[in-house]
Parts: structure tokens; sequence; C-alpha cells
């Protein structure tokens, strides 16, 4: 069944499209498997990175990468089922997967020449937000103790020791293992666990390379603004009683006196203006069925227009069919991720920033400065 809807409000376009099959069960999904070789892959991301198609064309590089990124979304559902089942006895709490964007994939492998797309950890992910960071460290034991199909690789806590970028959070890497469903052993996907602060500046951060063009996550851009984000990281750390982080002054007060000197007050003014640059979807615009569905959310901030393609939870393989094709299609024109949540709510609150709605963090910044005197 499909159903279409688009209008516009304040200038702004919005397309709802959606496909739903909801005829048998998740088990019955014609989940992606690998269909290449190891060596395959590797000149594939070897090749998209350095824009060398001389042993192998550029369609097939793509091909191969798209394929090896679809097959992670098996694996990656019984992450996901497995946190949805902990955070059920959580305040709150946000718990949402995604397969990791094109763009992303490229621009990884193009600034870490010695990561093989075989290795990347990340290429299925699962986001959990919770309220503070004693529910993140409970959170990661419960996982840890979980009796799941995988098996934990690594795990990198940015909380006590944070990125560069003032990152934080804490990340777990499974691979898959199971005797039934062994063409899947072995692929990496990996678990971000953060507290709604930490969520809150992940979401800032990615409004601001968005609308910049710069990967800010990876340090790159104006050294100013890379300042002031990572100081502000270090006020939410002071906040939530963790440690601010090396590099930065100890003190809440020494922090506050660079940030203003820095102007970094801007930041705020900034995100005030991103924010009315595309409206919100209303609570009422998408109903919430409580069930677990993928979204495509695809966003050109020139052209001022949210595009949301909506599936049902047992149409993953035409999911990221699509999300293959769309990606092509306005490849240097627009963000576009897919995702799959329970409602859209959820959705929102996981990814603020396709909704431009930095508001939490606006609020949160001011909460925690004191009044320049």
């Amino acid at each position: 069944m499909f159903f279409f809807r688009n209008f516009n409000r304040d200038g702004v376009r919005y397309d709802i499209i959606e496909y739903t099959n909801n005829k048998g069960s998740w088990r019955d999904v014609a989940w992606k498997t690998i269909g290449y070789s190891k060596s395959k892959i590797t000149a594939a991301g070897s090749a998209i990175a350095k824009g060398d198609y001389g042993s192998i064309a550029e369609d097939e590089a793509r091909e191969i990468i798209n394929n090896f990124r679809a097959s992670h979304a098996y694996p990656l559902h019984i992450l996901y089922k497995n946190c949805k089942r902990i955070s059920a006895d959580y305040n709150n709490a946000i718990v949402v997967q995604r397969l990791k964007r094109l763009e992303s994939i490229v621009g990884k492998l193009g600034r870490e020449p010695q990561m093989n797309l075989l290795r990347m950890q990340d290429l299925g992910g699962c986001r959990v937000v919770l309220e503070d960071i004693g529910d993140v460290y409970r959170f990661v034991s419960q996982l840890r103790e979980s009796k799941i199909r995988h098996v934990l690789k690594r795990e990198y806590d940015y909380i006590i020791s944070p990125k560069n970028s003032g990152y934080r959070g804490v990340h777990l890497v499974y691979g898959y293992q199971s005797k039934n469903r062994n063409e899947y052993n072995g692929l990496l996907t990996e678990i971000q666990v953060r507290t709604k602060l930490q969520h809150y500046w992940a979401t800032a951060i990615e409004v601001l390379s968005l609308y910049t063009r710069w990967n800010l996550k990876a340090s790159q851009g104006d050294e100013q603004l890379l300042r002031n984000m990572v100081l502000i990281s270090a006020l939410f750390a002071i906040v939530e009683g963790a440690t601010p982080g090396a590099n930065v002054p100890p003190d809440k007060g020494d922090i506050e006196h660079e940030l203003y000197l820095n102007d970094g007050e801007k930041i705020l003014d900034t995100f005030n203006a991103y924010t009315t640059a595309l409206t919100f979807f209303d609570d009422d615009t998408v109903e919430n069925t409580g069930k677990d569905r993928y979204y495509i959310l695809s966003i050109n901030y020139e052209d001022k227009e949210l595009r949301m393609f909506r599936f049902g939870a047992k149409d993953v393989e035409r999911a990221t069919q699509a999300y293959e094709t769309i990606e092509q299609e306005t490849a240097n024109k627009s963000d576009t991720v897919l995702v799959s949540a329970t409602n859209f709510d959820m959705l929102r609150r996981a990814y603020p920033n396709y909704f431009t709605d930095v508001a939490s963090f606006v609020e949160s910044v001011k909460s925690v400065m004191n009044p320049r005197v």
C-alpha cells in the first residue's frame, strides 16, 4: 500500500511517502546477505575513497559497498531489539537504529587511510539516549551481561576520555556470532549510549556541520567554532559530574570566561537562525502507531525541502534499495539517512538535526552558563 502527502508551510516543502506491507513476521524478511568476496569489498572501499577506479568501475564499487552495508541490517536488528528490551526499565529512553550514510562511509575511508571497509565497525549503528550518566553506565553493564548472538569486541568510553571534538558517550562494538545465521558471522555493529546533554551537543554539531559543510565531528573547520563547542561540551560534563577533559580549564568559571572571550554566545544566535530556516512537523502530521518502522529522511537546506519515506518494519529490503537510490540521485545536494524507530516522536528526538531542532541544546547552554555581569 502506498501513501503520499505533500504540503508547504512557511515556504518549506514537506513530502511524506509511505509503503507498508505488514504481512508475515520480521523473521520472514528477505534480509540482505554479503554477495561479494572480501577482496572485492576491500577493493571497492579503497577505490571509492581514493577516487581511483582503475581496477574496478565506479558503479560496481558503489553496488558492492551498498550490498555490504545492507548486509548489516539483520545483525543490527538483533542488537536493536536487545537494546529496546533493556531500555524498557528506563524513563524516557530513546532507542533507534541506522545504516551509515554512504557519504560518511566515503569520508571515513578518506580520512583514515589505514581503514579497511571490512573492519569499519559502525556501518550499522544503534543509538540509545538516557537521562544521565548513571543510567548510561547501568545500561552498558546490562548490555555486557545480556545473552545475545553477538560478541563484544571493543568498548570506547568517550565520557572519561572525550574525543578531540568534545564528543562524549560510550560506544560498544559487537561482532555477530550465531550457528543458525552464520552468513552474518563476524559483521560488526556499534551501539552508542549517551545522556540527554551529550545527545543535545552531538545533535548541535551535526547541524553546524550540515550548514557550514565542515566535518566538525572530525575537528575540521573554523578553529574558534571548534574550540567553543569543546568548551560547551566541558561545561555539560561538569554539570553531569564528569571530568571536563584534557586541554580545557578544570574550573567552570574559567571555561565560561574563555567562552566569553571567544564570543561563544554567538553560537546561540547562529543556532536560533538555523532553527528558523526550517519549520518542524507538527505532532499530528505523522501518525504514531507505536510500531517499528523504517524512515528515510532526506533534507536539502538550500531548497528548504525535507522528504520522508516511511516503510513497514518488514520492508527493510525495499527501504535499503530506496536508500541507495535516493543517495545516488541527491548526491552533493541533500543529506539522507535510513533509520528505524518505534514511532515518529522517537525518531524526531533521536535525529533532531534533520528537523533543525536544536532548541534543547540552546536552552541547555543557557541553563548551565552563569549570566554575564
